[in-house]
């Protein structure tokens, strides 16, 4: 189901819903905003936490074409789950070896001293993320980087967060892209 299959139906309620949720523009370190969304947008914005925004929708579902190309560009953020995720730094004498995504920085430290890592500690950089953004996250570092089997490659990463087939991976990594040059002032210094 959908905003539109909703609309169709007269539900108004049910496609502001779906379309707010449809159309999650995440602004790193934005504020959340809900511009014409209606409660069902003002309340997703309000606990989603990163700077969603859900803009455009009317209460009778979408209110323009520019907004279902908005909903279309913005998909990629949520698709499972909730915001749970966190992006980690792997750090080994003062230095980002690894990134990765846990949801549970603690559980995960200890699952990679089991596994012989040898990791410092753990730095989380980014929390409270859905999975995709997460994702997008890792990738950008692992594209700045580069992954261990690479020639220039300095972290331990083995593959990508991101296959660049994916359909999304153009958006992911330009939101990535950006969170990265707002936020990389508090965990550059360990970066290599």
């Amino acid at each position: 189901m959908n905003a539109g299959y909703y609309a169709l139906q007269g539900n108004a309620a049910q496609a502001t819903f779906y379309t707010a949720t449809a159309m999650l523009s995440w602004a790193p370190g934005g504020h959340a905003a809900a511009r014409g969304a209606g409660h069902a947008g003002a309340h997703l914005a309000l606990h989603t936490g990163g700077g969603a925004a859900a803009r455009g929708v009317s209460r009778a579902g979408l209110s323009s074409g520019r907004a279902a190309a908005e909903a279309v560009v913005a998909r990629w953020v949520v698709r499972k789950g909730g915001a749970k995720n966190a992006v980690y730094l792997g750090i080994r004498d003062g230095k980002a070896v690894y990134v990765g995504i846990t949801k549970n920085v603690g559980s995960r430290e200890a699952e990679h001293q089991l596994a012989g890592r040898g990791f410092d500690y753990l730095l989380p950089i980014g929390e409270d993320m859905y999975r995709r953004q997460a994702r997008a996250v890792e990738q950008t570092i692992i594209d700045r980087y580069g992954l261990a089997h690479q020639p220039a490659g300095v972290l331990e990463n083995m593959i990508n967060s991101i296959a660049p087939t994916r359909s999304w991976a153009e958006h992911a990594r330009k939101w990535g892209d950006e969170w990265f040059e707002q936020h990389k002032r508090a965990f550059e210094m360990f970066l290599p």
